[in-house]
């Protein structure tokens, strides 16, 4: 029963670190890099409907990394820019290098 109640604390202290770094800054933005929305404003609310997010990504080839890389669903990633320019730049290059 000790090991279950050890491992139990584990996995909410991981739990809990990894909703405390899916924090993105005020005027933070972001767009469904598999589908055709815009970019939009990212706030808190926003992220907690992500089932997982991780820091950084590769990006789209124009030298601005994301701060974060969002999941909400099986066909949907999010990449989330620290500004508004960033996350249009990054989405005008991505439709640029699209077949």
């Amino acid at each position: 029963m000790r090991k279950w109640t050890a491992m139990a604390g584990i996995a909410l202290a991981c739990s809990s670190a990894a909703q405390a770094q899916t924090k993105a800054p005020d005027g933070a933005y972001g767009f469904d890099w598999h589908g055709d929305t815009p970019c939009r404003k990212m706030d808190q609310a926003a992220l907690r409907r992500f089932q997982s997010c991780e820091d950084g990504g590769s990006g789209f080839g124009d030298g601005v990394r994301p701060l974060l890389t969002c999941r909400h669903g099986k066909n949907d990633e999010w990449v989330i820019y620290a500004s508004k320019a960033q996350c249009r730049d990054a989405r005008a290059t991505m439709e640029a290098n699209a077949p």
